[in-house]
């Protein structure tokens, strides 16, 4: 009877302690995903706004993104 009940105590301390664990990884992995939105963001600012043309490509050479000042410059 006394194993049972360390078992189960055990097993209890050992799923808080996962559950922890886990809150603390969904917070992480939360607040990353925060930031790379943020970066992202942050780049699609720097390439919208660049004093230069900035353009990209797919494999078939149609234009898939164009910035403002590329725009300007081809009317």
């Amino acid at each position: 009877m006394v194993l049972v009940y360390v078992l189960a105590i055990a097993f209890g301390i050992g799923w808080v302690l996962t559950n922890h664990h886990q809150r603390t990884l969904r917070a992480g992995a939360q607040e990353l995903s925060l930031e790379t939105i943020d970066y992202a963001r942050q780049l699609f600012d720097l390439v919208e706004h660049a004093p230069c043309g900035y353009h990209s490509l797919n494999e078939h050479g149609v234009i898939l993104k164009i910035n403002r000042t590329e725009l300007q410059w081809l009317g």
